[in-house]
């Protein structure tokens, strides 16, 4: 909640009570909005009930681009080091 709270700039007692079902939070539409807003910059997506995608739901939004680093990820490092004649492929 703190999280949420912090990336919606909307306070843990409201999203508390939203989780609850408590208070007027469901009336407040610039709340819920930025509250929305938060959740989907963090990937989720909300299908509609008319969507083409079988019905209402949340799907996750898949990583537009992923950031690597090469000498990060390989675990042995020296195999990045080309080694081979020009022109021997692989």
């Amino acid at each position: 909640m703190a999280d949420l709270a912090n990336a919606s700039g909307v306070s843990v007692g409201a999203i508390e009570d939203l989780e609850n079902r408590k208070g007027t939070i469901a009336d407040d539409t610039a709340m819920l909005q930025d509250i929305i807003a938060s959740v989907e910059r963090g990937g989720v997506r909300f299908i509609t009930e008319h969507s083409s995608e079988g019905g209402p739901g949340v799907r996750f939004r898949p990583a537009e681009r992923v950031f690597t680093d090469e000498r990060d990820t390989v675990q042995y490092k020296e195999y990045l080091v080309n080694d081979a004649p020009p022109g021997a492929g692989g």
